[in-house]
Parts: structure tokens; C-alpha cells; sequence
């Protein structure tokens, strides 16, 4: 029954780590903090669950306290402009600021701080795109743990089986008539039985990992580099278009700050440029406030999943209704990197490791029965001959199963862990690491991006909006209030 119930752990965590893999170029098992947009962005009011009601509060705070606050400052702000240049276009609504007063020149360096500023954020953009770049990158590896996981599975069990299936013929050999006036059959058979139980364990552990299919997650693996590709060639493009039009429109504010009559922009034909740029840019201001509104509310969830998703995944696995050992089991191996708890199977894991230990001494036992075959029949009888080259390729091939199996007592630490063979692979560094390795790249850097990205996001729709207003009013700047040309 030991056996069986580390058969039914093994299957449940290969399971559980190719569920994990299809959600997570350096594996990264250390233990996952969170970062500091994830601890930014944040409110910690989440609760996962799979119940769409459940979740309808926690959205409606953030809509309410986050996203419809910013986005209807962004729409107020939108109309006041357009009104503005409306107003503006019928001549009227100009600031009308002297050439060379102490307020233009103060507006005149409002406007150069946010050219540099919008420099700083694009800047910032290109460190953004390099921590989505990181995600992208890294992504392969949680794919690539879970397989790799399969594969150590599949490995571990073939010469487990292999082992085994060279044991038991040899113990059969022992229990044949010819053997058993100096052989007790009774014991032989105890090793027998526990062989063949390890054996079947093993067989079904390596069948249920051999028909699981992971070629659709390669391909997504694979894919993911064009994908990532693609993304950084249209984020560097975005980036350029958005800073060049914050720039663009600063520039020709100060030719008309610098230039005085028909050298104006604003007073000759390129003044029709800045009706254009006037109209890209607020269309542009549009949707860096709308974007901003969903990566904000996008970065507040990922932040809050992330923020704690010891507690998060172990929510949903409560959600399930899963009670007893198996929810044991998912709090060991989602937190046993904190605090060095005992394994849940530490004790069935010793029950095997004493197992061996005994069919061992047994071994020890029958070989020393043997020796009486000499007394028995003579030291020559090919029967005590073979019987001792028997015992000591069983004694050979359980020594080494030992180890393939990771039971020797010097492999398994005081909680329960083993450093080698099957398993270690259902001991917390072969399982938590996997599962912080998705953590840091999901929540590290893909969290973090995200965050990085909205707070891009948002500084560039007020940089527009600062823009917006103080191109203008630098324009204005030194202009003739009987002047009857029209500018926005």
C-alpha cells in the first residue's frame, strides 16, 4: 500500500506540473518576491476563484476606484482641448503672452522639461520592452521544465522496471524445489511480492506519463520567439512614432516662440503640419488614454495574483474541494521552499527505504543458509554453486535498485527528501523549483512588464496632455492679438 500511495503521488504531480506548464533563457528556481510594480500595482483584495460572481466585486473596485476615475479625467480633458482648439481656430481664446515676458519664458521651459521628459519615458519604454523580451525569452524554460520533468519521470521508471524485471527472475530461481531443503521458500517469496508490487507501481507510473502529449506546448514554445520578435519590432515602432509627435509639436511651439511674423510656422503654409500634427496627436492622446485604462486594470490583477500566489493557487485548489492528503500535498510543494516542512510521504518514504533494508539482511540470511549447502551436499554440488552466484546478483541488482529508487538512508534527508533517484523527483527541490522557476518568469518578469508598461502607458497620455496645453500657450507667445491668422 506504500507503494501504491507513492504510484497515485507521482501520477498526481506530473499531472500537476504540466497543468502549471501550460499557463510558465535561464531556468530560475530561486524563491520567487514579489517586484516593485507588482507591489505598486497591487491591492491585495483579490481572492482567485473560478466563480465569476465571486470576482465581480473585486472588479467593480477596480473599475470604480481606478480605471473610470482615469479615464474619465482623460475624457474631461479631450473635450477641454478640443474646445480649445475650436475656440482657438475662430481666433479667439489665444493667451497672448509678450514676446521676451518672464511668464512665456517660463513656459517656454515647461515645454523643453516635457520633450525631456518624454525622452526619459520613452527610455523607459525601451526598458519595458527589454523586460517583455526577458518574459518572452524565459517563457521556453517553463515549457521545457515540465517535459524535462516527464522525461526524468519516464527515465527513472524504465530502470526502475529494468531492475526489477531482473530481480524477479532470479528470486523465482531461488524458490525452485532443488533449492529448498536449505532455503526458506517463505521468505523468498515476501521478496518476491514486494518486487513485483514496486514493479507494477513503477508501470503504471511510466504509463500514465507516456500518454500525455506535449507537442502542442513545443509548438507554443517555439512559436513564442516569433511572437516575441514581432512584438519588440512594432513596440520599438510605437515608441518612435509617440515620442517623435511629443517632439514634432514641441519643435515647431519653439520656432513660433523664436521666430517673430511670417517666419512663424503658425504664419506660413506649414502651419497646415500643425493642424495635422494637432489632430494626430489627439487622436493618439485618445488612445494612450484608453490603452492606459485597460493596462492599468490588466497590471492590478496580474499584480494581485502575484502578489501572494502561494495563497492565490492555494484558493483555487480549496475551491475544488479537495480535502485530506492531497490538499497536504499542494500546500507542501506550493511552500516548502519557506521553512523546511517535513514531506507529507516522509514516512511511507521510510517504510521503503527500511523495506529494501530488510530484503537486504534477508539476502544476508539466505546466503548464510547457503553456506549450509556445502555441509548439506558438498561444497562442489552445482546447486550451492549456482544458489551463492544467484544471491549475489539479487544482492548486486537490489543495491542498485536502492539507488535508482533513492531509498538508501544516506540520500534521504530528516523531512523526507530524497537527493537522487525516482524519488527525488516528488521531493520539494525537484517540484517547488519547477514551480518557482514559473513564478519568476509569469510574475518576475512578466508581471513586472506589464506594470512597467502601464506606467509607460500612463506618463505618456499626460506628457501628451501637458503637451497638448503648453505647446500652445508657447505659441501664442509674442503674437499679435489683432493677428488674423488661425491656429489650433
Amino acid at each position: 500500500m506504500k507503494v501504491v500511495s507513492l504510484t497515485l503521488l507521482v501520477v498526481a504531480v506530473v499531472l500537476g506540473v504540466c497543468a502549471c506548464g501550460t499557463f510558465a533563457q535561464v531556468e530560475d528556481t530561486t524563491p520567487y518576491t514579489p517586484g516593485p510594480q507588482v507591489r505598486r500595482w497591487a491591492t491585495g483584495d483579490l481572492v482567485l476563484t473560478t466563480n465569476i460572481d465571486e470576482l465581480l466585486p473585486y472588479v467593480e473596485s477596480i473599475a470604480y476606484n481606478r480605471a473610470i476615475p482615469y479615464l474619465a479625467v482623460g475624457v474631461i480633458a479631450i473635450l477641454a482641448i478640443l474646445i480649445w482648439s475650436c475656440c482657438r481656430c475662430c481666433n479667439k481664446c489665444h493667451v497672448g503672452l509678450k514676446d521676451g515676458s518672464f511668464c512665456g519664458k517660463i513656459w517656454f521651459l515647461l515645454l523643453l522639461v516635457v520633450m525631456v521628459c518624454s525622452i526619459g519615458l520613452a527610455a523607459g519604454g525601451i526598458e519595458a520592452s527589454k523586460d517583455q523580451n526577458t518574459a518572452f525569452v524565459n517563457f521556453p524554460t517553463v515549457i521545457d521544465s515540465v517535459t524535462s520533468y516527464v522525461m526524468e519521470v519516464g527515465t527513472s521508471t524504465d530502470e526502475v522496471d529494468t531492475r526489477t524485471g531482473i530481480l524477479v527472475p532470479l528470486l523465482e530461481e531461488l524458490q525452485e524445489v532443488q533449492y529448498n531443503m536449505f532455503i526458506d521458500s517463505n521468505q523468498v517469496q515476501a521478496m518476491i511480492d514486494f518486487v513485483e508490487t514496486l514493479n507494477t507501481t513503477v508501470a503504471s507510473v511510466d504509463s500514465s506519463v507516456g500518454g500525455l502529449d506535449f507537442s502542442t506546448f513545443s509548438d507554443i514554445s517555439n512559436e513564442s520567439g516569433n511572437v516575441n520578435d514581432i512584438r519588440n519590432q512594432y513596440s520599438l515602432i510605437v515608441l518612435g512614432v509617440i515620442l517623435g509627435l511629443v517632439l514634432l509639436e514641441g519643435f515647431f511651439a519653439i520656432l513660433n516662440f523664436c521666430l517673430s511674423g511670417s517666419s512663424r510656422p503658425s504664419h506660413n503654409a506649414c502651419r497646415f503640419i500643425i493642424y495635422f500634427l494637432s489632430f494626430l496627436t489627439l487622436l493618439v492622446l485618445l488612445v494612450l488614454w484608453v490603452a492606459g485604462g485597460g493596462l492599468i486594470v490588466a497590471s492590478t490583477v496580474v499584480s494581485d495574483v502575484c502578489l501572494d500566489p502561494d495563497s492565490q493557487f492555494l484558493s483555487l485548489v480549496n475551491e475544488t474541494g479537495v480535502q485530506g492528503q492531497a490538499y497536504e500535498l499542494a500546500t507542501y510543494y506550493l511552500t516548502c521552499d519557506v521553512g523546511s516542512p517535513a514531506h507529507p510521504f516522509r514516512t511511507e518514504i521510510r517504510n521503503i527505504s527500511n523495506a529494501i533494508n530488510q530484503t537486504l539482511e534477508e539476502l544476508e540470511t539466505t546466503k548464510s543458509d547457503v553456506d549450509d549447502c556445502a555441509t548439506l551436499l558438498g561444497a562442489s554440488d552445482p546447486r550451492c554453486v549456482r544458489a551463492e552466484l544467484v544471491i549475489e546478483y539479487i544482492q548486486t541488482n537490489t543495491t542498485a535498485l536502492e539507488l535508482e529508487l533513492g531509498t538508501a538512508p544516506s540520500l534521504i534527508d530528516e523531512n523526507g527528501n530524497s537527493s537522487e533517484g525516482f524519488l527525488y523527483l516528488v521531493s520539494c527541490s525537484a517540484l517547488n523549483g519547477r514551480y518557482q522557476n514559473m513564478l519568476n518568469v509569469f510574475c518576475g518578469d512578466g508581471a513586472e512588464a506589464l506594470g512597467l508598461s502601464a506606467g509607460i502607458f500612463v506618463g505618456f497620455a499626460l506628457i501628451y496632455l501637458f503637451s497638448q496645453i503648453i505647446s500652445r500657450i508657447v505659441s501664442d507667445v509674442g503674437r499679435d492679438e489683432d493677428d488674423d491668422v488661425k491656429i489650433i
